[in-house]
């Protein structure tokens, strides 16, 4: 996952195993399941090479999608592009800053939205988002 092989002792795999225990209160079992999920729905979505995929939207990168660069505290602004800049040691920057600008989204488009994001973050990208800014 990113990058990382979870099996074998890897420090940086232990980084990512531990974020999601701790998205489902260490309870192994449910963990064990949404890592099932999260990789099933990577591999069925593609997430790996959606990195350096043309998503075909080049005249709007820089205004809807696009990597910022880092914040004041170090962390990475922005989502799968972002994960491969994470350190995912025991010490250091594991996770990144979500920026999502919603405002002129129509207000029931809003609601829609917000939810799909906040499900995409919970279930695939667990203890990922260090600040959420709207």
């Amino acid at each position: 996952m990113w990058g990382i092989p979870l099996l074998g002792g890897n420090e940086r795999a232990d980084v990512i195993l531990l974020k999601f225990l701790r998205a489902r209160d260490f309870r192994v079992l449910d963990s064990l399941h949404m890592l099932e999920k999260c990789l099933l729905w990577r591999k069925d979505f593609g997430a790996d090479s959606i990195v350096e995929e043309d998503l075909g939207f080049k005249e709007l990168e820089g205004l809807v999608a696009h990597m910022h660069g880092y914040n004041k505290e170090g962390y990475p602004v922005v989502l799968e592009r972002g994960i491969n800049l994470l350190h995912f040691k025991p010490v250091g920057i594991n996770s990144l800053v979500q920026v999502t600008d919603l405002k002129d989204m129509p207000m029931r488009e809003l609601k829609v939205a917000s939810n799909q994001i906040l499900s995409l973050f919970q279930d695939k990208y667990p203890e990922m988002v260090a600040r959420k800014i709207t």
